[in-house]
């Protein structure tokens, strides 16, 4: 019930229209969203979104996490991107590069 409070910008409240304090805008909830997602991403998984998103090839992974291979690799970052609701690797190195100056 909480996530659907924050996605509106007004209650209604024994018939008052009353504003959301607990509203965050489009872009502010997706990003909490994505900060929530990043923290239920197992060990293993935010380990490859860190290496992806440093520039490493999905073989370059594999070869830095053994004994990952290649297709271990490639299904994690199809999960990593489903769950932080990402595109592509584009998206990752921007989604962790903003992660990492955010600390």
């Amino acid at each position: 019930m909480v996530e659907l409070l924050r996605t509106h910008p007004k209650l209604l409240v024994g018939g008052l229209s009353l504003d959301n304090p607990h509203y965050l805008g489009p872009d502010a909830y997706v990003a909490s969203r994505r900060v929530r997602a990043w923290a239920a991403l197992s060990e293993s998984e935010r380990r490859v979104a860190e290496l992806a998103a440093d520039g490493l090839s999905t073989t370059d992974v594999a070869a830095a996490i053994h004994p990952l291979s290649r297709r271990d690799v490639d299904r994690s970052l199809h999960r990593i991107f489903r769950k932080l609701g990402l595109a592509t690797r584009e998206d990752l190195v921007r989604f962790v590069t903003e992660r990492r100056h955010a600390r």
